[in-house]
């Protein structure tokens, strides 16, 4: 019977694992309790130690920040079209944030 509980720790399932006595399939049943509770404190830990580590920090702090990571080419502007009104503002704005993304822009393609 020992092994049979194991073979199942193991799946190796075999179809005669059927037991015929209340002792086995007691067995049987506190033995998947036991494993079943014994995974999903594994998986607590797991995420647990996921969720204490420290997060990266924001690679920009406001928009000027954003703009200048655009400038460099290490982010891009993206869209799925050019018809909104802030590509609009973007391109015939004089206010200072559009003509700084612009810049931006020129040498970084939206």
């Amino acid at each position: 019977m020992a092994w049979e509980v194991l073979q199942l720790q193991l799946d190796e399932k075999s179809e005669n694992m059927v037991f015929h006595t209340i002792a086995g399939n007691t067995i049987l049943f506190i033995f998947s309790l036991l494993q079943s509770a014994f995974f999903t404190y594994l998986y607590e830990g797991l995420l647990l130690s996921a969720l204490i580590q420290q997060g990266e920090e924001n690679p920009f702090k406001d928009a000027d920040g954003l703009i200048r990571l655009i400038a460099e080419g290490k982010y891009h502007l993206v869209t799925n079209y050019r018809g909104n009104w802030y590509f609009d503002e973007l391109d015939h704005s004089n206010s200072s944030h559009f003509a700084k993304l612009r810049a931006a822009t020129s040498s970084n393609p939206v």
